[in-house]
């Protein structure tokens, strides 16, 4: 009880109480969200074009390495947020890619 007491003094109180863990997720999200924006709007794709493109699309992977290198946001949440699949498919792409340079 005490911990659960100390979590919510920490993060505030009401109907949804946050942990600090949470919010720290959210703020790596919302740091990447930017650079996402703007190379899809670079590439001329919109949000419906993620989940219709292949989820080996090389744009898509190059864009993942690019959010990977600038943020601290993990491969699962890449993968989630560009439509790629698991994180284990897109650590695989990016080491392939890794090697054809």
């Amino acid at each position: 009880m005490r911990e659960e007491s100390e979590n919510m003094r920490l993060c505030g109180t009401g109907p949804y109480v946050t942990f600090p863990g949470e919010a720290a997720q959210e703020a790596v999200e919302a740091r990447a969200e930017p650079l996402v924006s703007e190379r899809l709007k670079a590439a001329w794709w919109t949000e419906k074009h993620l989940p219709a493109r292949p989820k080996g699309d090389p744009r898509k992977v190059k864009l993942a390495a690019e959010v990977q290198a600038r943020t601290t946001l993990p491969l699962a949440g890449i993968a989630n947020r560009l439509a790629i699949g698991s994180r284990d498919y897109l650590s695989c792409l990016l080491c392939r890619q890794g090697n054809a340079l």
